[in-house]
């Protein structure tokens, strides 16, 4: 996913990994056939997939190479922290939702639709996007 996220528009690419894994948890929650569950879980992991990239992309994008490291580190333990709030939510619709398993699938769904809605709105792939000189010219022409 990589490759196609670097020939991208990272924002939108980012964004559109979520739009289409908000859209494959509605048709979860929606369906009990075990094997189109399974073709819809493959299609997520690769939706999924599109979020690290993405990410990894803007930290280029963003900070150069004295900092990157620490930007990345942080990046991966908020990385960890999201994955434990998801299953804190799913938990918690699922004690709201009286073990509704579909209705879990469309929180999920509700919340991706909403990080995408903030990722669009509040996010710029580099920073000449906001009138900031890019990386290059901050850090002197050597990236660093």
């Amino acid at each position: 996913m990589g490759a196609l996220s670097d020939k991208s528009n990272t924002i939108r690419y980012l964004a559109t990994g979520l739009i289409v894994s908000a859209v494959l948890n509605i048709g979860l929650g929606a369906t009990r056939n075990l094997y189109v569950m399974m073709v819809l879980m493959l299609v997520m992991s690769i939706a999924q997939g599109m979020g690290a990239a993405a990410c990894q992309r803007t930290i280029q994008l963003w900070w150069g190479k004295k900092w990157r490291g620490t930007v990345y580190s942080i990046w991966s333990s908020a990385h960890n922290a999201g994955a434990f709030a998801c299953v804190a939510v799913v938990q918690l619709a699922s004690f709201l939702f009286t073990g509704s398993i579909a209705a879990v699938f469309y929180t999920a769904s509700v919340i991706s639709f909403m990080i995408a809605a903030f990722v669009l709105w509040a996010g710029f792939e580099r920073p000449t996007a906001v009138a900031l000189p890019s990386i290059a010219e901050y850090t002197g022409g050597n990236n660093c």
